[in-house]
C-alpha cells in the first residue's frame, strides 16, 4: 500500500537508525540540565519531543508515535500519545524491545 507507514517499536539506543522514520517508543517526563522540559524512553536515552498542543503528560510513562526528526540532538515529532496509567514493568518491556528487534526481529516482522 503506497504512503502507509509502519511505526517501528524500538528502545532509545535504536532511535538513531531510524532517522526519518515513525517510531513506536515508550518515554516518561524529566527535566533537562539547564530545566528544560525532556523526555526519557526506558532504556534512559534523553530526547527531546515536540507534541502536538494542549498535549499533556499526567502519567509517569506514555507510549508515543513520532517520527524521529533530528539525531544530534535527539528529536521526535510526535503523532500520537497514549498514556499509561497501569502498573508498568519497565525491564520487561526493555527486555521484549530486545526480543523484537534483536536476535528473533524475524518472528515480529
Amino acid at each position: 500500500m503506497e504512503g502507509y507507514n509502519v511505526a517501528n517499536r524500538c528502545a532509545g539506543k535504536q532511535l538513531a537508525a531510524n532517522y526519518g522514520r515513525l517510531v513506536t517508543v515508550i518515554v516518561s517526563p524529566s527535566v533537562g540540565a539547564q530545566g528544560e522540559q525532556i523526555f526519557v524512553t526506558t532504556d534512559g536515552v534523553p530526547v527531546f519531543l515536540s507534541v502536538p498542543a494542549g498535549e499533556r503528560f499526567e502519567t509517569q510513562y506514555a507510549q508515543i508515535e513520532a517520527k524521529v526528526a533530528s539525531v544530534n540532538p535527539l528529536h521526535l515529532e510526535c503523532r500520537s500519545v497514549n498514556l499509561i496509567y497501569d502498573v508498568f514493568d519497565v525491564d520487561n518491556y526493555n527486555k521484549a524491545v530486545d526480543l523484537m528487534t534483536g536476535k528473533y526481529s524475524y518472528l515480529f516482522a
